[in-house]
């Protein structure tokens, strides 16, 4: 093919883009899965995990370990040291934000297992006596207790000190909070071991849902929204195929063959997160001979912690065409508070 022939034909696929389209209209499925590293929310309990929390979640077990986020975040007075920390509730365990340390305790888990063993053991827990003919154990000098057998393989293989903390107890028969059902368990820092010999491994060991039940004790009316900012948080802005910065001065957006702007300089927030405002659009058509039309646009969506989701209404007319009517809508776009934006400029 000559290079006259491939400029008319690339000068013609873009015409045809220009004259059908003003950019490209994101899935919200396809950015979520572009996205998963940085934000996923979960159907179950409709809540969301972002960032530094939802790559502690995936990297430490997951829904076995953890459970299903049963919260989004919010700041919580600790009961352990009194200091305000960013937390979210999953089923097992309450994630902290502590950005004073350096990775990997960034994220530290809540001493759920010291609370409630002291909260239902104040005197001491009524051990069961040891077994005559014990297994190897590892026993632990800072509190005196050993763990053996099949809960010492547990705690081995699923974090040890960092995510279950040292043992509180030796074995203890209970009665479950949540089912009324007698189980053997241990006591950790951070976990309660429940024995299920009725299941198969690997799930004869399962964690109690600590989480859960300091949720509820807590929180019976739901956990407290805390003060919300009044308008979406400056910074950077990312999703696939758009950008949003928002400066103080000005707010811009880049998509892969549009740009646009947002009148004013901050972005009010409703009290239930969503937004509205107006702005412009413009498609980029490439190629340096080609002239930019800018849209009036309207921009609608909701922010969810670090995670926005976007809508935007791209009106037809335009200063060369005020008289037409309709409009083209894209989206919904999913950005993260901070993330890099996955923009492909249209050449």
């Amino acid at each position: 093919m000559s290079k006259r022939l491939l400029s008319l034909v690339t000068g013609a696929v873009v015409a045809l883009l220009a004259a059908t389209s003003y950019g490209p209209a994101v899935s919200s499925s396809a950015a979520h899965t572009a996205f998963q590293s940085d934000c996923q929310t979960f159907k179950e309990t409709g809540k969301s995990v972002c960032g530094k929390f939802l790559n502690y979640w995936t990297t430490h077990g997951g829904l076995a370990q953890q459970g299903y986020p049963i919260s989004n975040e919010f700041k919580e007075v600790s009961e352990t040291d009194g200091k305000t920390y960013t937390v979210q509730y999953f089923e097992r365990a309450v994630f902290e934000a502590h950005p004073e340390n350096k990775a990997p305790y960034d994220v530290l888990l809540s001493l759920l297992g010291t609370m409630f063993y002291k909260q239902k053991y104040p005197n001491g827990a009524p051990e069961l006596p040891p077994d005559m003919r014990p297994e190897p154990g590892m026993v632990f000098p800072e509190t005196g207790k050993t763990l053996r057998g099949i809960f010492l393989e547990y705690w081995k293989s699923h974090g040890g000190l960092m995510q279950q903390g040292y043992p509180l107890t030796n074995l203890v028969s209970e009665k479950s909070d949540l089912d009324g059902k007698t189980y053997t368990v241990q006591y950790f820092e951070r976990a309660v071991f429940e024995l299920h010999p009725e299941n198969k491994p690997p799930f004869d060991v399962l964690l109690s849902q600590l989480g859960r039940l300091q949720y509820a004790r807590k929180y019976p009316n739901g956990a407290p929204a805390g003060p919300a900012a009044s308008t979406v948080a400056q910074g950077q802005w990312g999703g696939k195929g758009i950008g949003l910065w928002i400066d103080g001065k000005s707010i811009r957006l880049d998509y892969d063959c549009a740009n646009g702007t947002v009148n004013g300089t901050s972005i009010p927030l409703n009290s239930d997160r969503s937004f509205k405002v107006e702005g412009f659009y413009t498609l980029e058509h490439g190629g340096s001979d080609q002239v930019e039309t800018p849209h009036t646009a309207l921009y609608t969506g909701t922010v969810n912690g670090n995670t926005m989701t976007l809508m935007v209404h791209v009106s037809n007319a335009s200063p060369t065409n005020p008289s037409a009517t309709g409009e083209q809508v894209y989206g919904p776009f999913t950005l993260i508070h901070d993330a890099q934006p996955d923009i492909k400029k249209c050449l």
